[in-house]
């Protein structure tokens, strides 16, 4: 039973992997690109709540706002990292890890790009519209 549901997993990874979703190493090249003063909303790295094996960042409110250049070194230490999922086991996030823009314990949008002027560029799941944050 484990292994069909193991199956069903990775298939399920394999799909997001192929989609416009950003992987972590997606993610590290674009900030790398970006200029290293300028602020952005992203935040802490986590186990995503929608699966456990995705990687999530905190969304960051105006006020809290960091510069790339920090938010790359949370981008880059999340790489290799293992996170405990939202209700347990450990996953370790490589650069082919799909990235999520969410909360800690909610379910968000998928990453699929960072404008010129850092705003992150968002898919929800099952729906057509890009938005932008």
């Amino acid at each position: 039973m484990q292994e069909l549901i193991n199956q069903i997993l990775k298939e399920a990874e394999d799909q997001r992997k192929a989609s416009v979703q950003f992987s972590l190493n997606d993610l590290i090249d674009r900030l790398e690109q970006l200029p290293q003063d300028m602020l952005i909303l992203l935040g802490d790295a986590d186990s995503y709540r929608g699966y456990y094996s995705d990687l999530s960042f905190e969304p960051l409110y105006d006020a809290y706002a960091r510069t790339v250049k920090d938010a790359l070194y949370e981008v880059e230490n999340a790489h290799g990292k293992t996170f405990t999922g939202y209700k347990g086991g450990d996953f370790t996030m490589d650069g082919d890890t799909p990235v999520w823009y969410s909360h800690y314990g909610d379910t968000g949008s998928a990453i699929i790009g960072i404008s010129d002027e850092g705003e992150i560029l968002l898919q929800h799941v099952g729906t057509l519209p890009n938005i932008v944050c």
